[in-house]
């Protein structure tokens, strides 16, 4: 925080001096000869945005950065000045971008929606795409798709959130996960991408920049584009596209990805035409204007360029312009082109600070530094391994013949010799580190050589005062560097001088002495040793300066010893932990010589591994002194071996929990990493969880339903859930320690938690690289001896010494005087018993079998739907070691380990909801009100939710209305006992059903249980009506008598008069529904009788619009019927003409044929006959698929009935 704060309070004035310098810049590109900001449409130069977000505007017309975008310190007053910023026309950025402290954005979205390609051109560190900013929320850059050279950084963003759900190896393949850490805990960020987003092919999580935008992946956008890219809709792009198109045309690129030519996308450039940046092509006059901003980042000391100006390459294969001259060339004097060197090429570079990768590439070629050249790589990535550094420190620093001031070589981890600077002759020393040195070389564990002897090489030092400083290279004996001082031209430094030999070769054997040790004391994990006082051995004991403790494990001893040696890797580390301390004081020597005691205090070596063999031995660090009688050359012990006393085993690994039937579940899992000692079993504990039913009561499932089930698109990372999301989920729990490795590569998409030294010192390194570029300090001030006093301190503690965490503030290397306890000494109660978790059974016991890799059990006669918390604890046998009398191991130690702990739900019982038919009881009063009640299932899925109730008519063994369904959650049901059905039910036979709603599923439907409703208002009905109608129909009877007698008295019986049918009204049909007699083909099929005639199937062809064929019912009369019905039947349709409704449920009429003989009309036909007989085949018993009745809805509705073929 405190560097933090330093830098904001710095920031005015830094960019006060940033900011004269860009006026400068802003006035010199006035020039005639240099074009403005845009070269041509849409290009634009490289952007500092720093301050005022007014500025942001200059990227307005931008579709291209030739250079890097650094946006920094842009805070606007009221956030709502970035609500209409948005630049929907950057496509490309050739260098970097550098985002920083800009807390007023939370996304980038808006910014820049279809910023597609990021060239790395230029690189921060290893780094194309670095983002530091505590209000940024998401990204957002839903159209990047390529970071072409460099990796991401993206750390310490406090709210940044769905960074875990971009797969950014698909964007950057030299992505490292050290840099992407420090954001917020993906476990409070909602991570939630749309399940339509594509799938990470590592771990399977949805893909996604936010839950509105999908990461944009072509091999799931376009699979059929064989890895080319492709537009939103799936059309694949032209072979010259990079980033998406709009078209299948070259000219439809976004971004190409060779050059452009002419707005077309191409492989190279045409004759005639310069490459330039990689990207576009341009004439010879073109590139002779090209201005291009410096970045004012590097060198910040030279203001005196502000501009690099183009210039012409003709290499063998392509034609370039470029703005510095490339290795092994120069700049030709007419200072427009670049050419190949006679001999070798000089060119001259001010010094510079080699910090990583991207430092040594811009020394590529110089043979001269005009200045200072410090060497410090403290670290390398995933993406920058040693060997590669190596070859990259050597492709680009070989040219260098001379340092005009001083080298510096420190804490390169990866370095085994200087042969990098192969042509190194001279170091001139005119200004010296600290006023006396020429070359310092410090701190720099693995180099073992400086430069390898060679005929006729001699490496120079200018000045003949000057020194030289080699310290703390542990692996580079003395005798190298004399060698080294003895050709460089300079004095000798005089004995009091010991700028030479404290702290190098001490890990390599270069003539030591044998020094002794014992191990005094030992427990479970503590040992005491001592070792010889080397006082004794020297003449002047001033000249013992301290002693170095080293210590390993040896897990295969005593089948195989280990060597000093073994495990040292490239990057100077090893598994040896060094203790450094200091030799006995002269105070404590009472006698002189004769008085040296034989021993040195006792040393306590504390946080050991219990049960574990260690290897062990003692070095002395001395001044040597040849003119010594014993030379001087310390002492180092052979190896000791020892083991630690048994302890707590380490917690069992790789739990894994699965749901079996709805009573059992399986447990496996491997033996713990750490027994401590020799297992003898383990120890199965659990406790169910219940449901809290008042909890699930405070939901209204009737109402709103399940809480809906959560989806693995929610998840951000590839990490299992503390407990399976759904009963059949198997769970693995796993507490293996991941132990840091700064050499070794994770598996790709991996990610490691623990913070190790080394991504401590990426982490520094990144924040001072990006210090560097957005604060551009004043020129550095050549050092002087007086205002770094500290600097006069030759001996410093070794910071690069391997302790680990657990070490800081620990008592390792205590002295322990006689009247002190060793650790386990005391009388003190052993090891606290592990807390067990509240409710915990112990419920099985598994003995160990030896050769044994994993165990399997399986529980049985669990509870169906529960939670259930697993415990499991390793236990080692209770034993004394042999012949071992200090041992502490007694009785009261604990002798289990921690628990392993687990979640699993078990599976759902299908019948476990069901309610008892025979408990359920009905109860109708006044008003036909039903009031139900019912047993609860004695032991639900989980906890009940709520009840359906479903209530129908029944008749003569049929249903006769649509069923009533109400539901009833369980707290209603709880406060009465009882349901009371809402609605009154009108008199007549009932059926009830219930079904449960439980937390797992809906349970059957019970039984059919029936009820009848009275009529209990059916008497006084009928008493009413015989009183009403019974003189009624007396007088009805009276007057048909009279009526009948009067008839047949008068002689109105005669002859019945009919109408001659040929004077009949004419039917009036109309024209449109007059069907042709040879569009209808009758089938012999006879489908009934009708009132006038029969019924018979036909085919009515061309005549109904847009169906050339369809079957119809045709009604006939036969030939001998009267006149006056076939009338009647013609009346018929005429009114079925009228009343041509298009209503569904009517049979509609087709047409009429009536001006010829015989007569027909045409109607829909009904496949399933007449209603009456339809209806009649699916009473209960006549039903042939033996299933329920359908209800009235199905039959009203049934196509099969009603729809016309």
């Amino acid at each position: 925080m405190t560097q933090w704060i330093w830098v904001h309070i710095v920031v005015a004035t830094i960019f006060s001096v940033s900011s004269l310098i860009l006026e400068t810049n802003g006035q010199a590109r006035s020039r005639s000869s240099v074009v403005q900001d845009d070269l041509e449409a849409g290009i634009c130069q490289r952007k500092y945005i720093r301050n005022d977000p007014a500025t942001l505007d200059s990227l307005r017309n931008c579709t291209v950065i030739e250079g890097s975008l650094q946006i920094a310190l842009v805070n606007p007053a009221t956030p709502e000045k970035w609500a209409n910023l948005s630049f929907p026309k950057l496509r490309e950025i050739t260098g970097y971008v550098l985002l920083f402290d800009i807390s007023k954005i939370t996304t980038l979205k808006n910014l820049f929606p279809n910023l597609a390609v990021i060239r790395g051109q230029e690189l921060i560190d290893t780094n194309a795409l670095i983002i530091s900013s505590a209000g940024l929320q998401e990204v957002g850059l839903p159209s990047l798709t390529d970071i072409q050279r460099g990796g991401v950084y993206i750390l310490d963003n406090s709210q940044l959130c769905y960074v875990d759900t971009v797969d950014w190896m698909l964007i950057a393949n030299e992505t490292s996960f050290d840099g992407i850490s420090n954001n917020k805990p993906s476990e409070q960020c909602p991570n939630t991408c749309n399940k339509n987003c594509p799938v990470s092919e590592y771990d399977g999580r949805h893909l996604c920049w936010s839950s509105q935008n999908c990461q944009k992946v072509f091999k799931h956008l376009c699979p059929l584009c064989h890895g080319r890219t492709c537009t939103d809709h799936g059309i694949c792009c032209s072979e010259q596209c990079l980033g998406g198109c709009t078209g299948t045309s070259p000219r439809d690129c976004h971004v190409c990805k060779h050059v452009v030519f002419n707005g077309t996308c191409t492989e190279e450039c045409p004759p005639g035409f310069y490459e330039y940046l990689q990207r576009r092509c341009v004439t010879r006059e073109e590139c002779l204007n090209i201005a291009s901003v410096r970045d004012i980042s590097k060198n910040p000391s030279d203001s005196a360029t502000l501009h690099l100006n183009g210039k012409i390459y003709e290499s063998p294969t392509k034609k370039m312009c470029v703005l510095e001259c490339p290795k092994d060339t120069e700049l030709a004097p007419d200072k427009k082109s670049c050419v190949p060197c006679k001999g070798p090429c000089y060119k001259e570079c001010t010094g510079s600070v080699v910090d990583s990768i991207e430092k040594a590439r811009e020394l590529a070629g110089c043979t001269r530094i005009k200045g200072v050249l410090k060497i410090s790589i403290r670290r390398t990535t995933l993406s920058v391994n040693t060997g590669q550094m190596v070859k990259e420190l050597k492709q680009n620093l070989d040219k260098i013949e001379e340092i005009d001031h001083y080298l510096v070589i420190t804490h390169t981890y990866a370095i085994v010799s200087l042969d990098f600077l192969e042509n190194l002759k001279v170091i001139h020393g005119q200004v010296l580190e600290d006023g006396k040195y020429a070359v310092v070389v410090r701190s720099n564990n693995n180099l073992m050589q400086l430069w390898e002897p060679r005929p006729n090489r001699t490496i120079k030092i200018g000045s003949k005062k000057a020194q030289v400083l080699f310290h703390y290279n542990p692996k580079l004996c003395p005798r190298k560097i004399w060698d080294f001082v003895a050709q460089s031209g300079i004095p000798q430094p005089k004995d009091d001088k010991i700028d030479i030999g404290i702290t190098n070769g001490d890990k390599v054997s270069c003539n030591t002495q044998l020094l002794a040790v014992e191990v005094e004391k030992k427990n479970n994990n503590t040992v005491l040793i001592r070792y010889e006082n080397f006082r004794r051995n020297l003449t002047l004991p001033s000249h013992l300066l301290s002693y170095e403790i080293h210590y390993k494990e040896a897990p295969d001893y005593p089948r195989k010893n280990i060597s000093k040696y073994d495990d040292r890797d490239p990057c100077g580390e090893d598994d040896w932990t060094i203790l450094e301390y200091a030799k006995m004081k002269d105070s404590e020597v009472k006698g002189g010589l004769q008085g040296e005691p034989t021993w040195e205090h006792s040393r306590l070596l504390a946080n050991l591994k219990y049960y574990t063999w260690y290897a062990l031995y003692v070095k002395t660090i001395v001044i040597p002194d040849v003119n010594s009688l014993n030379n001087n050359t310390g002492a180092e012990s052979n190896i000791v071996y020892f083991q630690t006393l048994p302890g707590v085993p380490s917690k069992p690994q790789e739990f894994q929990l699965a749901a079996g039937e709805h009573s059992t579940a399986t447990l496996s899992w491997t033996a713990p990493i750490s027994p401590n000692g020799e297992l003898e079993k383990f120890y199965i504990w659990l406790v169910p969880v219940k449901e809290i039913q008042e909890q699930h009561d405070q939901r209204n499932f009737c109402t709103d339903g399940r809480v809906p089930a959560k989806t693995s698109s929610g998840s951000s990372k590839p990490t299992l859930p503390p407990f399976p999301l759904s009963p059949g989920d198997s769970v693995t729990i796993s507490s293996k320690p991941k132990d840091p490795d700064c050499c070794s590569c994770s598996a790709v998409g991996t990610k490691t938690t623990t913070t190790s030294e080394d991504e401590i010192h990426y982490q520094n390194d990144m924040i001072n690289q990006i210090m560097n570029h957005v604060f551009i300090a004043a020129p550095e001030k050549p050092s002087d001896v007086n205002e770094h006093p500290d600097n006069n301190h030759i001996r410093v503690k070794r910071s690069s010494q391997k302790r680990s965490v657990e070490e800081l503030g620990d008592n390792s290397g205590e002295k322990v005087g006689e009247r002190e306890i060793f650790p386990g000494e005391e009388s003190s109660p052993g090891y606290d018993q592990v807390r067990v978790p509240d409710g915990m059974k112990r419920v099985q016991e598994v003995a160990v079998k030896p050769g044994t890799l994993k165990y399997t059990i399986t529980m049985k006669n669990l509870t169906h739907f529960t939670t259930y918390k697993f415990g499991i604890q390793a236990c080692r046998r209770q034993m004394q070691m042999p012949n071992e009398t200090n041992s502490t191991d007694t009785e009261k130690d604990r002798t289990c380990s921690e628990f392993t702990v687990g979640r699993i739900q078990t599976r759902k019982s299908i019948e476990a909801d069901n309610i008892d038919p025979k408990t359920i009881s009905t109860n109708v009063t006044d008003g036909n009100i039903l009031h139900l009640s019912w047993a609860e299932p004695p032991s639900p899925n989980g906890v009940v939710l709520a009840y359906v109730v479903k209530v129908q008519k029944w008749e003569g063994g049929k249903y006769v209305d649509l069923p009533i369904s109400k539901c009833v959650t369980r707290k209603e049901f709880q406060v009465k006992r009882n349901f009371t059905f809402p609605d009154a039910l009108h008199p007549g036979n009932y059926s009830v059903k219930i079904q449960v709603a439980s937390l797992a599923q809906d349970s059957l439907w019970t039984a059919d249980r029936y009820f009848i409703i009275e009529d209990t208002e059916a008497g006084w009905i009928g008493l009413w009506a015989l009183v009403v109608l019974l003189p009624l129909l007396l007088i009805i009877a009276i007057a048909s008598g009279l009526g009948f007698y009067y008839v047949h008295t008068k002689g109105y019986g005669g002859k019945i008069i009919s109408a001659n049918p040929e004077y009949m009204s004419n039917v009036d049909i109309p024209e449109e529904w007059e069907v042709p007699r040879d569009k209808l083909v009758l089938i012999n099929n006879e489908l009934g009788q009708g009132s006038f005639g029969t019924v018979k199937e036909g085919i009515l062809k061309d005549f109904i619009h847009g169906q050339a064929v369809m079957r119809c019912a045709v009604k006939t009369v036969s030939d001998d019927t009267p006149s006056e019905e076939k009338a009647l039947f013609l009346r018929e349709a005429a009114l079925m003409v009228k009343l041509d409704c298009h209503c569904h449920h009517v049979v509609k009429l087709l047409g009429v044929i009536s001006k010829s003989q015989p007569t027909y009309v045409i109607m829909e036909l009904m496949t399933n006959g007449d209603l009456r007989n339809y209806l009649r085949s699916r009473r209960p018993g006549t039903y042939n698929s033996g299933d329920q009745p359908p209800t009235l809805s199905v039959n009203l509705y049934s196509n099969k009935l009603l729809s016309c073929h």
